[in-house]
């Protein structure tokens, strides 16, 4: 069955349709690309258009936005980069972005910084979840602490072995898979606590090999996802408006 003829009504109509024509006859489904085709299609009737592809139009479609995901810019000026050459492949004139164009979304990014108050409070909010099968009133809060006491990334917290958390000595080891370096990170007496009533709770026999963090579903690792949509219910709760990771909102 033939893929349906996209519809354009912009002034790059017919090179739009001829482009992504010609990408599917390359054995290309390009279904992410005709979304943006259309986009820009729909952009591209609000600008000049008669002297090519413009700089105006085009920084105007790749200009970043806070509620982008990370590769949503990236896409865009693929896209124009692509659909650009396509146009100078016709003699038609046109500006390519460049990649550093990029910059702007780091540069836009701010991050949440909690306060010593809204901290406290999330944590009572962990302790107040209610007894359950899923062990969350004892995973939560403990990861909570752990994720504050030694600033590690949440992944390098889902992956923490028994023999990663030393709770005699009170440091936690973290192995950095990029460049193999150990880090060892020395926690509080009340960390050390927290951490001590948690193996008591859910690792009574353990070996080292074992995750620190050990769901009782599935392969025993603990959904990253499944993670932050619960912080940010308790997030909200709080009354902290979660606006994703690029809009700068609080986040794991």
């Amino acid at each position: 069955m033939s893929e349906r003829t996209p519809e354009y009504l912009g002034p790059f109509a017919v090179h739009l349709r001829s482009f992504i024509e010609e990408k599917r006859l390359l054995g290309c489904r390009y279904m992410e690309e005709e979304r943006l085709a259309h986009k820009f299609d729909h952009m591209s009737m609000e600008y000049d258009s008669s002297g090519g592809l413009s700089p105006e139009l085009v920084n105007a479609f790749i200009k970043y936005q806070p509620n982008w995901q990370a590769t949503t810019q990236k896409r865009r000026v693929s896209f124009l980069q692509n659909f650009g050459c396509c146009l100078l492949n016709h003699d038609i004139q046109a500006f390519l972005p460049g990649y550093e164009a990029l910059r702007s979304a780091a540069a836009g990014f701010k991050p949440y910084i909690f306060s010593h108050e809204e901290m406290d409070g999330l944590f009572r909010l962990s302790d107040q979840i209610h007894p359950n099968y899923r062990q969350s009133h004892i995973f939560y809060p403990v990861l909570f602490r752990v994720l504050y006491g030694t600033g590690i990334r949440i992944s390098e917290a889902l992956h923490l072995t028994m023999a990663d958390v030393d709770l005699k000595e009170r440091v936690i080891c973290v192995v950095d898979p990029k460049n193999h370096k150990d880090r060892h990170l020395p926690i509080g007496d009340s960390l050390a606590e927290y951490c001590s009533w948690y193996c008591a709770k859910l690792h009574p026999v353990s070996h080292g090999e074992d995750l620190f963090f050990l769901s009782n579903r599935g392969d025993g690792h603990y959904s990253r996802n499944n993670i932050q949509v619960y912080f940010n219910t308790l997030i909200r709760r709080m009354g902290i408006p979660y606006h994703g990771y690029k809009g700068g909102g609080a986040h794991l």
